[in-house]
């Protein structure tokens, strides 16, 4: 097999994963809708939204830094891992603690705190096997996952002594049926000897990562509450329901990280190369969602509608060309970040990621109190989107002469080689 075609299949497996991933744990929020009532299932929802919320900070914490050593040997990635895995272990009680207090007066919560830990190990352990260049088995045990998650749905829908206890109780036992398989393939066991010093290296790059991680949860959360508190729970319902109807294109932009850090990381490419990409990703990415948001708009009929947002659907989909728009002008900054990221520039994703919150918060406070509807608040995020996408990559240049760093490993030093050696 060639080596482009090696490339592919692992740029291919890695977006899988990803999809796999997001599906599995995207669908079993519906299946406890469907068995919940209406405020068993807002309590349920707030405790997935704070899981989610501290995997994603993980992510940032741990899993981008993973990526990063992806030019490196298996045992290097391999003890970077291990630590990794050890501060999940370590943190995964803690969230498991805290969502059955505040979960204590609503059934499932100790199931759901009894998952969280194997879930966050498991998302670490995917990313230690893309950056060993080994997507298709975090893709194989993340698809199982999801086959799994998908059953379930359909029992919820068919069976009656389906709960929310049986549901999460049974979502855990896949993801430590997945987190079992993976640590049997990867060989990646805790390590204590030495977690000071890793901690340690690289500490300013982690952080800014988790915090960019972090404020990328915080912003929808921020952005919802402002509009409840400033228009109305309907306005907010239009909002999500918007967003909603555009997800399954959200899970590719999700992919993007995965594949793009860890390939241009092994073949040190440069950064003029690495943008060219991001930006072909980019367009796709927003043709992609003009063209989805159009077909749901115009072809996706009333009833079925009704069935996916309930009586937001009409108000949704009244916003949703509005969204289309925010939409596109955020695949341009997402992919921005991705490049600044690939290169460790922590500092400069950061700077990108309060922008886009700052701008995001904004624009919804000030819409909300000019206009007092959905669609004008639609309007604020959508001019607030394009402004700094606009201003990011006018600031940036990604497209300007760049040198490479030698390594970008958090713990090295940025020793820079020559833009213009393509051997560099």
């Amino acid at each position: 097999m060639s080596a482009l075609s090696v490339h592919r299949l692992r740029a291919v497996s890695g977006a899988l994963d990803q999809v796999f991933f997001s599906i599995g744990n995207g669908v079993i929020v519906f299946a406890l809708a469907v068995v919940s009532s209406p405020q068993q299932f807002g309590h349920i929802a707030i405790l997935m939204t704070m899981l989610v919320a501290v995997m994603g900070c993980l992510r940032g914490v741990l899993g981008t830094p993973l990526l990063l050593k992806a030019d490196q040997g298996r045992e290097r990635i391999t003890r970077e891992g291990s630590y990794a895995l050890t501060s999940v272990l370590v943190i995964g009680p803690v969230v498991a603690v805290t969502i059955v207090i505040l979960g204590a007066d609503i059934g499932g919560a100790v199931f759901l705190g009894a998952a969280a830990p194997f879930v966050l190990a498991h998302d670490v352990l995917r990313y230690v096997a893309i950056a060993d260049a080994r997507p298709h088995v975090a893709a194989i045990w993340d698809g199982i996952w999801c086959i799994g998650t998908v059953t379930l749905l359909v029992m919820a829908w068919r069976h009656e002594f389906m709960t929310a206890s049986v549901l999460l109780g049974a979502w855990g036992l896949l993801a430590l049926v997945a987190l079992f398989g993976l640590s049997m393939n990867l060989r990646v066991s805790p390590r204590l000897e030495g977690s000071a010093a890793w901690l340690k290296a690289g500490l300013m790059h982690r952080v800014r990562y988790g915090a960019d991680s972090g404020l990328e949860q915080v912003t929808v959360f921020a952005v919802l509450t402002l509009v409840a508190v400033l228009v109305s729970p309907t306005a907010t319902a239009a909002l999500r329901g918007a967003t909603a109807l555009l997800a399954p294109i959200g899970l590719f932009g999700n992919a993007i990280q995965v594949v793009v850090i860890p390939e241009s990381t092994r073949r040190a490419s440069q950064p003029a190369a690495v943008w060219r990409v991001m930006s072909r990703i980019a367009i796709a990415s927003a043709l992609a969602i003009a063209i989805f948001g159009g077909l749901v708009r115009s072809v996706v009929p009333a009833h079925i509608g009704v069935l996916l947002l309930g009586d937001s659907w009409n108000i949704s989909r009244q916003i949703l060309p509005v969204t289309v728009v925010e939409y596109v002008a955020t695949c341009v900054a997402v992919s921005l970040a991705v490049f600044l990221r690939t290169f460790n520039r922590s500092a400069d994703a950061l700077k990108l990621r309060i922008a886009m919150t700052v701008a995001a918060i904004g624009g919804a406070a000030v819409s909300a109190v000019v206009f007092r509807d959905a669609i004008g608040v639609a309007i604020g995020l959508a001019v607030a989107a394009m402004l700094v996408a606009g201003v990011a990559l006018a600031w940036f240049g990604p497209w300007r002469p760049h040198a490479r760093a030698g390594s970008v490993d958090i713990t090295e030093p940025a020793r820079l080689t020559d833009a213009t050696n393509p051997s560099s």
